[in-house]
């Protein structure tokens, strides 16, 4: 249990520290070509793709962050209304893994498109579109890691000394 919180805090970690940079690189491009644009009369033709860029890998980056720590919104009336811990347990269960087959349908349709996509580059900076799209598949397995863990932690239960960081607090102490 503690090696899974580990690995998802290494993991949440990257993801904060990947956000950030996408979110400064993304605000920085937009204030080079603002100034550009209302100082000097002149923009630079790739700030506003990179930006572009930036939002979506930032985009994938939130879904990821939000499906490893459980803080994504989510529509319980449901699972609240089952008697009983065992049946939230399995309803919830089932959620993740509706979730998972979803993820794994868009990995694996996403291969393919990266391979046409490896074909092309974007149009001011020249990057292969390649490298934009991999996002959507590395963001989908990190989610998936992210359910799997959800379901680990719904039947596990918490510890005390487990220092739950992770997973929506570990479902919220197990409820």
């Amino acid at each position: 249990m503690k090696i899974v919180q580990r690995i998802s805090g290494v993991v949440l970690k990257i993801l904060d520290i990947a956000a950030i940079i996408l979110m400064i690189t993304m605000v920085i491009f937009l204030l080079i070509q603002l100034i550009a644009r209302g100082v000097f009369r002149y923009g630079f033709f790739w700030t506003e793709e990179t930006a572009k860029i930036s939002l979506i890998m930032l985009a994938y980056v939130g879904a990821a962050t939000t499906s490893v720590n459980g803080k994504h919104v989510n529509v319980t009336i449901f699972e609240d209304s089952l008697k009983g811990r065992l049946a939230r347990n399995v309803v919830y269960t089932v959620q993740q893994l509706i979730a998972i087959v979803f993820l794994i349908m868009v990995v694996i349709f996403s291969v393919p498109a990266l391979e046409i996509a490896s074909k092309s580059v974007t149009t001011n900076t020249q990057i292969n579109t390649a490298i934009i799209y991999a996002i959507i598949p590395i963001s989908c397995v990190i989610m998936i890691l992210g359910h799997l863990m959800k379901i680990v932690f719904t039947f596990i239960p918490a510890k005390p000394e487990d220092g739950m960081n992770t997973v929506g607090e570990i479902k919220e102490a197990n409820k």
